[in-house]
């Protein structure tokens, strides 16, 4: 209104005044300031200001699914259960979340992912840092890690440097993948047991080779699902993804942020098996070989 009023005690002024306001343009600045007042009246009076400021609810951003997948570093992976995990993790729409390196489960599953033609979602790494603890330790970030971040903590594992618990909150749901040789491996074991401390939605996806008996520590005391197929996982997760939002307990959980993400955990995939994947785009990394020399057009059907 204090333009309104400006405006008011102007434009009363004598003619000398109007005179010297014209030649510097003042008149049509106030004409500009008064057609600007008359309509914010308009508009609060007719009741439209708040739809003006209130943002379209179809223009809401959706946040996308990020599935964690975690599994042994330090063993050959297995290379079927990998490679379809990482093409169904992007053919639901879902980000990818991993500890970002090189090798092992995480290096194969989020190549497979990034070579999944059409995806919308992206590959996720935490990065651990170096001694400085402010740059990457060596062979971090992987090849197939589109979005690093960086942190400060040094270490995998128990203790105040680990940088796991970074991953598995960042997550909405989580799968480890595991056989026979890594069975047994600790730091599985232990992205499990964060899963489930945290309360988010867990699945074991066992390889072929993996006998149950060889993880029934972890189903018995961390109620935790296992899988063999894809088709098994989107049912386990499903379920997991139910019991988060309170209708069951299921693999940990009861996180509150993965009951909205339901919709892209049952949605319907066919593993696309049989055409290679496409290169890799990475300009900066070096593409990861197979540990066992295989490429993964070799891999067809979702049985694991």
């Amino acid at each position: 209104m204090w333009l309104k009023r400006l405006g008011e005690t102007l434009l009363a002024s004598d003619d000398e005044d109007e005179e010297l306001m014209d030649s510097l343009g003042f008149n049509q600045l106030l004409g500009t300031a008064k057609r600007f007042v008359d309509t914010a009246n308009e508009v609060v009076l007719g009741g439209t200001f708040g739809e003006l400021l209130a943002p379209a609810e179809a223009d809401a951003p959706q946040k996308r699914l990020v599935v964690c997948v975690v599994g042994s570093d330090k063993h050959d992976p297995p290379m079927e259960a990998c490679v379809q995990l990482g093409r169904w993790v992007a053919q639901i729409g879902a980000n990818l979340m991993t500890g970002g390196c090189n090798h092992g489960v995480a290096g194969l599953v989020a190549r497979a992912y990034v070579e999944t033609p059409d995806r919308p979602g992206c590959s996720i790494g935490v990065i651990p840092a170096d001694a400085t603890g402010s740059r990457p330790q060596s062979g971090f970030p992987g090849a197939f890690v589109e979005v690093p971040i960086q942190t400060h903590l040094t270490k995998s594992g128990p203790g105040p440097q680990s940088r796991d618990p970074v991953v598995i909150l960042s997550s909405d749901v989580v799968v480890a993948v595991v056989n026979a040789e890594s069975a047994s491996d600790p730091h599985t074991h232990g992205f499990v047991r964060l899963a489930v401390q945290h309360q988010k939605p867990v699945c074991l996806l066992l390889a072929e080779d993996c006998p149950e008996s060889a993880v029934e520590q972890l189903v018995t005391q961390l109620k935790t699902p296992l899988v063999r197929t894809i088709d098994e996982l989107e049912v386990a997760l499903e379920r997991a993804v139910a019991g988060a939002a309170g209708d069951e307990t299921v693999g940990g959980g009861s996180s509150a942020n993965a009951s909205s993400h339901t919709r892209a955990t049952t949605t319907s995939i066919s593993v696309q098996t049989d055409d290679p994947l496409p290169n890799a785009t990475s300009a900066t990394n070096t593409r990861p070989e197979s540990p066992t020399g295989q490429d993964f057009e070799l891999i067809d059907n979702k049985t694991l």
